[in-house]
């Protein structure tokens, strides 16, 4: 995520003017977006590495279980 925070005060020290006012929200829509964004991915990247260490528990779990079928336990 890059900082906009140098291009907000850029655009704040602007004369008033209605397309600055619109530049700027455009800039805090902007913002908002990217963080929203970004929290939505790194709350995706840790579910998807909890459900990866789950796998390689249940994986690990079976692979040192003895296999069974039909009642017979094969080693």
């Amino acid at each position: 995520m890059c900082s906009r925070g140098l291009e907000m005060l850029r655009v704040l020290s602007l004369p008033h003017h209605r397309l600055i006012k619109y530049d700027f929200n455009t800039l805090e829509r902007a913002t908002y977006a990217d963080i929203t964004n970004s929290s939505n991915l790194l709350a995706a990247g840790n579910e998807l590495l909890r459900t990866v260490a789950e796998k390689e528990d249940m994986i690990s779990v079976l692979k040192g279980a003895p296999l069974r079928r039909q009642g017979v336990v094969k080693a």
